[in-house]
């Protein structure tokens, strides 16, 4: 579980008052680095990526990890936002 306080910290920065996208980002990838099978981790990072900074494709790459290390984050939302050829 040494990954635990870099996703914290993910959150942290993530949410008020800091909305610092780019640092959480950062303390993500690197609990993906010691625990690259935290998908809740990917599809959190496909929606930041997105959604607050306009890095679609990299959003969609995520989100395409997420849903292949855990099928049920599969949704239609998601599908729709991330797969199709609109976005």
């Amino acid at each position: 579980n040494e990954y635990v306080p870099f996703t914290n910290l993910g959150n942290l920065f993530l949410g008020e008052p800091f909305n610092n996208y780019e640092v959480a980002i950062n303390y993500y990838f690197k609990s993906l680095s010691i625990n690259p099978h935290q998908s809740s981790i990917y599809y959190g990072l496909a929606w930041i990526f997105a959604q607050k900074l306009n890095r679609k494709e990299e959003g969609r790459i995520c989100y395409k990890t997420a849903i292949r290390l855990d099928p049920r984050l599969k949704n239609e939302l998601g599908d729709k936002f991330f797969l199709s050829d609109n976005n």
